[in-house]
């Protein structure tokens, strides 16, 4: 399973109450819903951070320390 299928920007995530689900939406008018159960042997920060990389270099209104929160596993 491949966390990346939506085709556009995604705009909203949340997690279910069992923390077993991540439902995921954007602007391709998609809804996914991600079995993280069988997603376990990803690395979630390591993944995340790549993820928002780009977010955390480029977004003017984020304080130096918000930058540098993937840096903590480093």
């Amino acid at each position: 399973m491949s966390l990346e299928l939506h085709t556009a920007n995604v705009w909203s995530v949340d997690f279910s109450a069992d923390s077993k689900f991540l439902v995921s939406a954007g602007d391709d008018q998609r809804v996914i819903v991600w079995n993280l159960q069988r997603l376990a042997k990803i690395n979630y920060f390591e993944y995340g951070c790549n993820w928002i990389h780009d977010y955390l270099k480029t977004n003017p209104l984020l304080t130096k320390s918000d930058r540098q929160v993937c840096d903590i596993g480093k």
